[in-house]
């Protein structure tokens, strides 16, 4: 599909090769605020894990122009585009690497979706069954635009803490954006554990369609956080359904306000 920008009136303009997605995209992020955890630094250490096409990095460059941001998308064709974004608006202090995040350094296939880039993901039983779902409960139609033209090959898949080790421009990490389809625990399991005392909010999407919603919170529990979550906002009251949560992890509760 063609490279093509929307403009938002009032908003943030954007090259995007799915505008149906891009506009739910968008809402997520900009409108609904999913990814939001409160009041952060005026020049916070952020990093955004799926960072698709780059949205939520211009959201937080916008709100937040002294951040500094890295970025992982394993997709080649969403980097492409996440970096046209940050040319067209001039943005610099987002680090961006090709590759996806696990619990070790390996290489994996990733199965990418052209109608919806941001449902890439390396757990592709997994997104068969969400794609099931979605035309049980949702529309036939929405799911088979959705896998349209799926292809897979293989991409290159590391830990966090790969890219944390022996830098020195930073003191903490003031948010970690997680949403890489199926793959959460993997990334975090990819964090030793010298670096989870610099961590101080994390927020993730986890679908959860055989207890991971459990296992993430139990696991970001024992690292110290106060987790919290909540159904998705978005899906036209379906969320419940479709088993979809935000999950928000603190290290205070000051960090709520």
């Amino acid at each position: 599909m063609s490279v093509q920008l929307l403009e938002i009136p009032g908003g943030i303009s954007f090259y995007h090769t799915s505008e149906e997605e891009s506009r739910w995209l968008y809402d997520e992020i900009v409108k609904d605020h999913c990814y939001d955890i409160g009041q952060l630094p005026s020049d916070p250490f952020i990093i955004d894990i799926g960072a698709n096409i780059g949205l939520y990095c211009l959201y937080i460059k916008k709100t937040y122009p002294a951040a500094q941001i890295l970025a992982f998308e394993p997709a080649p064709e969403s980097v492409s585009i996440l970096r046209q974004n940050l040319a067209l608006h001039k943005i610099s202090g987002v680090e961006t690497h090709t590759c996806a995040l696990g619990s070790k350094t390996d290489t994996q296939i990733l199965t990418f979706f052209p109608n919806t880039p941001s449902n890439a993901t390396l757990f592709s039983d997994e997104k068969d069954k969400y794609l099931d779902l979605i035309a049980n409960e949702v529309s036939q139609d929405i799911a088979d635009r959705m896998s349209h033209g799926a292809r897979q090959y293989p991409v290159s898949v590391k830990r966090l803490s790969q890219f944390l080790q022996g830098r020195v421009d930073f003191q903490k990490i003031d948010l970690i954006k997680i949403d890489v389809e199926g793959g959460e625990l993997e990334v975090l399991r990819g964090i030793d554990d010298e670096h989870w005392p610099l961590i101080q909010n994390i927020v993730m999407e986890v679908w959860d369609s055989s207890g991971q919603l459990g296992d993430a919170e139990k696991f970001l529990t024992t690292k110290g956080f106060i987790v919290e979550s909540a159904l998705v906002p978005w899906i036209n009251g379906r969320a419940e359904t479709l088993k979809m949560y935000m999950v928000k992890a603190r290290r205070s509760i000051l960090n709520a306000k």
